[in-house]
């Protein structure tokens, strides 16, 4: 991965961050991606930058998407956010019983 972030010529206040993401397994060819920056001000100048949390009103009761009401007691289990917690709540909810396929021998299991 490559990041870049560099001043543009043609506007003295505008900046451009430049990513590239090299990932041969994630990928075909790798992604770049662009963002133009423009200045609106100095530090001392406009408005502060106002930061607003996210409150989920959706937990995953019983493997299912559900909505939950401010009060409501619910039993829920916090999930991994760094081992996909979408698979492992699908799997224990969802798989229940399920085996998982052997590893094939050969490519395309030929």
């Amino acid at each position: 991965m490559s990041i870049r972030l560099r001043r543009r010529h043609s506007a003295p206040r505008c900046a451009l961050q430049e990513a590239v993401l090299y990932d041969p397994e994630a990928f075909a060819e790798p992604l770049r991606i662009v963002q133009n920056l423009d200045k609106l001000g100095d530090l001392d100048e406009g408005d502060p930058f106002v930061v607003m949390e996210c409150i989920p009103q959706s937990f995953p009761v019983n493997g299912q998407a559900t909505p939950v009401s401010p009060g409501q007691t619910f039993e829920f289990t916090a999930p991994d956010i760094f081992g996909r917690p979408w698979a492992q709540i699908w799997e224990r909810y969802h798989e229940e019983g399920m085996e998982r396929p052997k590893p094939s021998t050969g490519r395309f299991g030929l």
